[in-house]
C-alpha cells in the first residue's frame, strides 16, 4: 500500500482497464503519478457526494422517458439546484424571448435538452461542492468559456447541434482541474503540483465523462492539444480552445471576465445584446462578481441646426 495515497495499486500496470485502454495517456507517466491518479479517481470521482443519487439522471438517457418520469427528478435533487436550473433555462441565453418562460421542471429539461441538461445538473452540483475563491474562479472560467464558445459558434453560422457541443465543451473544459481541487480541499488528498494537474487534467475529466456516461465528444474536446481544422476552417474543439484562451487571458489580467459591449440594443425592439446575455447568464449561476462589462460611449447625436433668423431688412418694401 502506498502511504501517501492509501491505495492498493502498486504500479501503473495494475491500473483499471479503462485507463489502460485510454487513447490519451502520457507514455512517461511514473508509478507515483499513476498512484496519485488512482487515489483521485477513488476519492473524488467514484465516491463523490453530489447530494443526490446520480442514478436518477439515467432517466435523461432514456429516450422513452415520459414527462412524469422527467418531472420526478426534481424531487430527487436539491431545491437550490432546481432553482439554478430554472434560472439558466429562463435566461435569454436559451431563447427565453423566443419561446417564453418555462414553468415546470419538465419544461426546463426540454429547453436545455435531455443530454445537455444532464451535463448542467452534474456541473452545477459539482461546482457547489467548493465554496473557496479558487473553486469559484474555476467555475466562473468554465461558464465564461461556455458562453464565449457558444457566441463564437453562433457567429460562424454553425447549426444548433454543433453550437450546443461547443457550449458543453466549454462548460466541461476545466473539469479535471475542478476535481483535482476538490480532491485536495474536500477529500483530504495529497498536495498536487501545478505540473501534475496541467498534465493529467484531461484524463481526470475523461474519467468523469466515463463515470456519468456523458457524451463522448467531451473526451475529444478535453484532449485536444492543438488548433484543429476541418475542410472549412476551425473544428469544434478549436472553438472551445479559442474561447478558453480569451477567458484565461482576461482572468489572468483582471481576475474576472472583462468584456466591452453595449448592454442595451442600439435600436428599440432589437434582440438582446451579447453583453446583456452574458450578464444574465452569470447572474443565473450566482457568479456575477466575476463579470465586468465596459459599455462603450454612445455616439452623440449631431447638434440640431438653429433656425435662421429672419432679416427684417430683406423683406422691407422698397421706397
Amino acid at each position: 500500500m502506498n502511504e501517501a495515497t492509501g491505495t492498493e495499486i502498486q504500479s501503473k500496470a495494475e491500473l483499471p482497464e479503462a485507463r489502460q485502454s485510454c487513447a490519451w495517456w502520457p507514455a512517461e507517466t511514473s508509478d507515483e503519478d499513476a498512484l496519485s491518479l488512482a487515489d483521485i479517481e477513488l476519492k473524488a470521482i467514484e465516491n463523490i457526494n453530489l447530494g443526490f443519487d446520480p442514478g436518477v439522471l439515467q432517466t435523461l438517457d432514456n429516450e422513452a422517458a415520459s414527462a412524469h418520469m422527467i418531472e420526478a427528478i426534481k424531487d430527487e435533487i436539491s431545491q437550490e439546484l432546481v432553482a439554478r436550473l430554472f434560472l439558466i433555462a429562463n435566461s435569454t441565453f436559451f431563447g427565453k424571448l423566443r419561446a417564453g418562460s418555462v414553468e415546470t421542471f419538465f419544461d426546463v429539461i426540454m429547453r436545455l435538452g435531455t443530454k445537455p441538461a444532464k451535463v448542467y445538473i452534474l456541473m452545477v452540483s459539482i461546482f457547489s461542492l467548493g465554496k473557496d475563491h479558487a473553486m469559484k474562479v474555476l467555475c466562473a472560467k468554465s461558464f465564461a468559456t461556455s458562453i464565449v464558445g457558444r457566441l463564437l459558434a453562433a457567429e460562424m453560422g454553425l447549426r444548433d447541434a454543433a453550437i450546443k457541443k461547443v457550449e458543453l465543451g466549454g462548460l466541461f473544459h476545466h473539469m479535471g482541474r475542478i476535481i483535482a481541487h476538490l480532491y485536495v480541499t474536500r477529500y483530504d488528498g495529497v498536495m498536487l503540483t501545478e505540473n501534475f494537474v496541467r498534465t493529467y487534467a484531461p484524463y481526470i475529466g475523461i474519467r468523469v465523462v466515463q463515470k456519468f456516461k456523458l457524451p463522448d465528444f467531451l473526451c475529444e474536446m478535453l484532449t485536444a492539444r492543438h488548433i484543429g481544422l476541418n475542410a472549412d476552417g476551425l473544428n469544434l474543439s478549436a472553438l472551445v480552445h479559442v474561447a478558453h484562451c480569451s477567458v484565461s487571458n482576461s482572468f489572468g489580467q483582471h481576475g474576472r471576465m472583462v468584456v466591452r459591449g453595449p448592454l442595451t440594443p442600439i435600436t428599440e425592439g432589437a434582440p438582446p445584446t451579447a453583453a446583456s446575455i452574458m450578464a444574465e447568464q452569470f447572474a443565473a449561476i450566482g457568479l456575477g462578481e466575476f463579470l465586468s462589462i465596459i459599455e462603450p460611449e454612445q455616439p452623440k447625436p449631431p447638434p440640431k441646426k438653429k433656425p435662421k433668423k429672419a432679416n427684417p431688412e430683406k423683406n422691407k418694401p422698397e421706397k
